[in-house]
């Protein structure tokens, strides 16, 4: 028998832990454990993380149209958490799927934003106001959720437009970051490398 090193070890507990929780739940019928590997779990995990700060991102928010474009997203992601969990034989009609006029909308409200901007010619250490500072790492996390949708994508068939959409969210998010501490008149600050008296 092969030698199996202790990581292997703690992700095939981790792998059964995940898939007899979800069989407790009588949701795993239809899904190809072994082609889908552990990643449907990463990105349903990923994306229940995702929607849940971003509820904490909401409270921070002063602004209501701000507000609602975050609880616009929510919903959004709700729809990918369902079309990622729904099983392959359900007779339950196919949920409403993330489309291109998800994607053209975020890429309208980024450009909306980045049109009110100063423009950026260097990496921005994340900081600021708790809003700003809590969409900064929503971002990390949509970018987190969006490789492990790309990782998902090469072992099962997946919403093409959803890895695209993360992707949008992520610039989103960034600039809307950067919208609420400009309106804060919080300046942004480079990392030390670029510009050592950036740091005070």
């Amino acid at each position: 028998m092969d030698r199996i090193d202790s990581a292997q070890v703690a992700l095939m507990e981790r792998e059964s832990l995940a898939i007899e929780a979800v069989a407790s739940d009588g949701i795993h019928e239809g899904w190809n454990i072994h082609t889908c590997g552990h990643y449907v779990f990463e990105l349903l995990g990923n994306l229940d993380e995702l929607v849940s700060l971003l509820g904490v991102v909401k409270t921070h928010l002063a602004d209501s149209s701000e507000k609602r474009l975050i609880e616009m997203t929510q919903h959004d992601l709700f729809l990918i958490l369902a079309e990622v969990g729904k099983p392959a034989d359900t007779n339950d009609p196919p949920p409403k799927r993330i489309a291109l006029t998800h994607i053209l909308k975020l890429a309208e409200l980024a450009g909306g934003y980045e049109q009110l901007l100063e423009p950026l010619g260097h990496f921005i250490v994340p900081g600021g106001t708790i809003a700003a500072s809590l969409l900064h790492y929503a971002r990390t996390i949509t970018r987190r959720t969006e490789r492990t949708a790309l990782l998902y994508q090469r072992a099962q068939t997946l919403n093409p437009f959803i890895p695209v959409y993360l992707d949008r969210l992520a610039c989103l998010l960034f600039q809307l970051a950067r919208s609420v501490n400009q309106t804060a008149k919080v300046q942004e600050v480079a990392p030390s490398y670029y510009h050592p008296s950036s740091i005070k």
